[in-house]
């Protein structure tokens, strides 16, 4: 008898899980990164992405942060996706192209941002 060892399912497996739409984006870029990973990431994101995205306050990846996007989910149904605090990006859509035009949006709001608030300093490194 063969014995077939298969690695593990991410642990944000059910965070993608529990979001009920058919495409899912998912990042830890480095722009969004740099407004989540701040003492006041929520008034940032809000300032950033409006009421575009949901804000999920920082939770260790695993059951109760996908709980948690899938509460926020089921309360404002019609947003782009969520910022996880601390975390990185989700983005969702119908179809994998709007999903991932809609994480290039983001992601590029966040850097227009950014370099808005370096005042021509090298922001990132």
């Amino acid at each position: 008898m063969l014995l077939r060892l298969t690695p593990r399912p991410s642990i944000e497996a059910l965070l993608h899980a529990f979001i009920p739409q058919p495409d899912i984006d998912h990042t830890h870029a480095d722009t969004i990164l740099a407004l989540t990973n701040t003492s006041r990431a929520r008034q940032i994101c809000r300032r950033v992405f409006e009421d575009e995205l949901l804000f999920i306050p920082y939770i260790k990846p695993g059951f109760l942060l996908a709980k948690s996007a899938a509460e926020a989910y089921q309360k404002n149904q019609d947003s782009k996706g969520a910022i996880l605090e601390k975390h990185g990006l989700l983005t969702w859509a119908n179809s994998s192209k709007e999903s991932y035009t809609r994480m290039i949006e983001m992601v590029s709001l966040a850097e227009s941002y950014i370099h808005k608030k370096a005042r021509g300093k090298k922001p990132l490194g």
